[in-house]
């Protein structure tokens, strides 16, 4: 059984407050946990704190007085290669716009942002990376078996055929190579289990999009 839904997060820093707690407001109809700094060096040092907290998106403004939004974005993606990454700028130019691509920005929305373009890029982003989440989950469930199927089948030809090794009067010995040949079969069924579960909630992405 897949275990509670871990919920998406977001980053958020802008040194101006007024728009930090109006961007937290427009994202109040995303379902994603909210961690909003004006600080960016607060924000960085809160992702080194906290070695658990794995941003979905970075959503940072360009311009601030201790460290610009591609610096911390920089400085993010090396902690948290995954996260998807979003620069807020009024002052949009094209050097700008490839610096803050080869810098690791997935997406440039120019200030001042309209509320309806912000969430709904915000959204797609967070529904991307949970698509590529479970992707990475599932190829890691897959090589899991593949590697649970070799041992399993080696067992099974040097001991017995896998009815033999179902036999409960053969399941006495927990080191036996019949015993390790079980636990491996159970496993290689609860892993299943999880692909499956991964796949539904795949499947269930699909859907919402």
């Amino acid at each position: 059984m897949a275990g509670p839904k871990k919920r998406q997060s977001i980053l958020l820093v802008d040194d101006e407050k007024d728009l930090l707690n109006l961007y937290k407001m427009n994202l109040k109809s995303v379902d994603a946990d909210v961690q909003a700094f004006t600080d960016p060096l607060e924000a960085l040092r809160f992702i080194k704190e906290n070695p658990s907290f794995d941003p979905d998106v970075l959503i940072s403004d360009f311009m601030m007085p201790k460290m610009k939004g591609i610096e911390l974005i920089q400085e993010v993606v090396k902690l948290r290669p995954d996260v998807t990454t979003i620069l807020l700028s009024a002052y949009l130019d094209k050097e700008k716009a490839i610096n803050a691509a080869n810098s690791g920005v997935f997406y440039i929305l120019e200030k001042p942002v309209v509320k309806e373009a912000f969430v709904s890029i915000t959204r797609s982003y967070l529904q991307q990376s949970l698509t590529s989440k479970l992707h990475k989950e599932m190829e890691t469930v897959m090589v899991q078996m593949k590697e649970l199927f070799s041992v399993f089948r080696i067992l099974c030809l040097d001991e017995m055929d896998l009815q033999t090794i179902r036999r409960p009067s053969v399941q006495s010995d927990p080191n036996s190579v019949t015993e390790k040949a079980i636990s491996i079969e159970q496993a290689m069924t609860q892993l299943d289990e999880k692909l499956k579960s991964l796949s539904q909630e795949e499947q269930e992405i699909k859907k919402a999009a």
